[in-house]
């Protein structure tokens, strides 16, 4: 099966997040516990395309919710070849420090409060 998505975490760009723990980039590239709305915040300042997903969680992660999933590769479904969307950015790990510079040019200038979150539909019992 070919994937043209990767997804992105809260946990792949936290510092205080151990490798083990599901940690992908640096240290020094990482941002100290970056939330949902600052990661679909640097979503949509980098003109990344995908969709935001606030009721996932990562399995080393499951206490904070929400993921991003990245559009990557386009995919010819003739011959089966991928081809970049966006070529400044040659893999996964370009796209999680990409991010994570995002979300602190985003603290600097004190943006972090532009995304709204998901609104939850109420049940009836």
């Amino acid at each position: 099966m070919l994937r043209s998505r990767i997804v992105c975490y809260p946990c792949y760009i936290d510092s205080t997040t151990k490798e083990f723990d599901g940690r992908k980039i640096s240290k020094e590239l990482c941002v100290e516990k970056p939330t949902i709305k600052e990661l679909i915040l640097a979503f949509k300042d980098c003109g990344f395309t995908g969709k935001e997903e606030a009721d996932k969680t990562h399995p080393r992660d499951f206490f904070r919710s929400g993921r991003v999933s990245i559009d990557f590769y386009s995919i010819n479904e003739e011959t089966k070849k991928k081809t970049l969307l966006n070529p400044n950015y040659k893999n996964r790990k370009s796209i999680y420090a990409a991010l994570a510079a995002k979300i602190k040019e985003n603290r600097a200038n004190n943006r972090t409060s532009e995304v709204q979150q998901p609104s939850k539909k109420n049940k009836k019992k």
